[in-house]
């Protein structure tokens, strides 16, 4: 699953081993361990459950459809409505005239969670980075800013509490997906009614977490296969007897949150969580979107990128939407199970031979495609033994960038610099001047660069990324913006104040628009 989906790849790969997760607890061995020894996938064993789910899922769909006045509440607000009238292909439309800039919509998180890597950078309450974070005394995992965000967080923590502490002498929690966080928080939240928070709202929650469907029969086969195994160890996790039901019942928390799952960000697209928002998952996608999302301390605010109509659609992006056409279009198919036919989709596709090329080794002048493999210059198509080989060098690519990036948040700039020049250094040698695959390698050496004071060699490389970016994405975007402001600062660091000031007050036009809640930033 791609890492520009809502989940984000890190937190899908199962870090934690079923022998270490069988040990948690006191759970003692049934019929079901004997079956699952003799059985690669619980595929066989779940299967009447999963018929089971999709039936109640339609059955559910069509009851929370807002045909009653109470509904309507949940379904609209001053400025959007949800249009159901298409079934369960649900649009968010203007109730009135949308200015550019103008506030659609805030949503506080159903549920969210810490992606693994910032278990021990940020608070688990508000999200803050702190150095001085103190951990929970009964679980030690979850860790707080201050003791206002310890007792914020409680009325929810204290449902996982119990079960971090039971399992933290046979699973590493500081690897924990944090997807496992998500799923059994919930799992509580709807099998809790003494819980605090939703004595007065459950059944609000729970009415929302059923309008969000995602049909197990629509799923890819592998993410079937591992939400089943994922299904395993959320019930060994949370201490539960293994059966059909147990099994059925995480399964379908999984049906309903897939898709709908948000990763969120800092102002400057940094990743550092995942969450659950309502009704925000009903916005659909486009590769142009009318408007746009910011995080401010776990609020998801949505603001109007730019002028919309009363009845008009309003859309967001699910990806990153530098991307190539075709490469978007597969992302968009596998993760969230349709195909993208926006307009901007059928007008990029020209460019995606240099958005997403690589070098052809023959002419050395043309690129290549790993669908359209023949040479744009040349006419000669690639050997299946040349694309392994390339392949190898971009698995390779990556891995530097990962260890790179790791030794970035532990402070050690000269080792994460060397892997990261080594990865920018291949990279130039197989993608085009404008993949775009190449940015993550760039924005981290920027950044690097910044916090050891090369500002110059910086001021290069985010020179080139500023170019990427204006190639890769429509202008309206703050992401060019981002890059911009940045490229201004290092200008005036530089004693190029003309330069840089024009870039900054340029980037500023557009941040005030999306990043306007951002008060620090902006």
């Amino acid at each position: 699953v791609s890492t520009q989906s809502k989940w984000g790849l890190q937190e899908r790969k199962m870090k934690i081993e079923l022998k270490d997760v069988s040990t948690a607890g006191s759970y003692k061995p049934t019929k079901f361990d004997e079956d699952f020894g003799k059985y690669n996938s619980f595929v066989d064993l779940i299967t009447t459950g999963i018929v089971s789910i999709e039936k109640k899922m339609l059955e559910v769909m069509a009851f929370a459809l807002p045909k009653a006045s109470h509904a309507d509440s949940l379904l609209s607000g001053e400025n959007y409505r949800v249009d159901t009238t298409e079934g369960k292909n649900r649009k968010i439309r203007a109730r009135r005239n949308i200015k550019r800039g103008e506030l659609l919509l805030s949503a506080q998180p159903i549920v969210s969670c810490l992606n693994t890597n910032n278990y021990n950078r940020r608070c688990h309450s508000c999200f803050k980075k702190s150095s001085t974070l103190k951990e929970c005394s009964m679980c030690h995992f979850a860790k707080y800013c201050r003791l206002e965000c310890q007792r914020a967080h409680w009325s929810e923590h204290r449902l996982l509490c119990p079960h971090l502490k039971k399992n933290s002498t046979s699973i590493n929690l500081k690897t924990l997906p944090s997807i496992i966080i998500i799923i059994s928080t919930l799992y509580w939240k709807m099998n809790n009614k003494s819980h605090p928070k939703f004595a007065t709202s459950f059944p609000t929650e729970i009415q929302q977490l059923n309008m969000m469907i995602a049909l197990p029969s629509q799923l890819p086969e592998d993410v079937k296969e591992k939400y089943i195994e994922l299904s395993y160890l959320l019930v060994k996790f949370n201490q539960i007897p293994v059966n059909e039901k147990s099994m059925v019942d995480f399964y379908e928390i999984l049906c309903r949150v897939h898709s709908n799952m948000f990763s969120v960000c800092n102002e400057e697209y940094e990743y550092f969580a995942s969450a659950l928002y309502f009704p925000n998952n009903f916005f659909n996608h486009s590769c142009k979107p009318n408007a746009h999302i910011i995080y401010c301390e776990g609020v998801q605010k949505v603001r109007a990128l730019t002028d919309i109509m009363k009845g008009e659609e309003i859309f967001i992006s699910y990806i990153d939407i530098g991307d190539s056409t075709l490469n978007r279009k597969f992302l968009l198919k596998k993760n969230y199970m349709f195909e993208c036919k926006c307009e901007r989709c059928k007008e990029e596709l020209l460019k995606d031979t240099r958005k997403y090329g690589v070098k052809c080794i023959r002419c050395k002048e043309g690129y290549c495609t790993f669908v359209e493999k023949t040479c744009d210059n040349c006419k000669i198509e690639m050997s299946f033994e040349t694309w392994k080989q390339l392949n190898g060098k971009i698995d390779k690519i990556n891995e530097m960038y990962g260890t790179a990036s790791k030794l970035e948040l532990d402070s050690d700039f000269g080792n994460a610099l060397a892997q990261c020049l080594s990865a920018d250094k291949m990279q130039r040698a197989i993608y085009s001047q404008y993949n775009y695959k190449k940015h993550e390698v760039l924005e981290l050496l920027v950044s690097i660069y910044i916090q050891i004071g090369e500002f110059e060699k910086a001021y290069v490389i985010c020179t080139e990324l500023y170019e990427l970016y204006n190639f890769c994405f429509p202008p309206e975007l703050p992401n060019i913006a981002i890059v911009e402001y940045k490229l201004g600062k290092l200008e005036v660091l530089l004693g190029k104040l003309e330069s840089g000031m024009n870039h900054m007050v340029a980037s500023c036009k557009v941040l005030e628009v999306t990043h306007q809640d951002c008060k620090g930033f902006v």
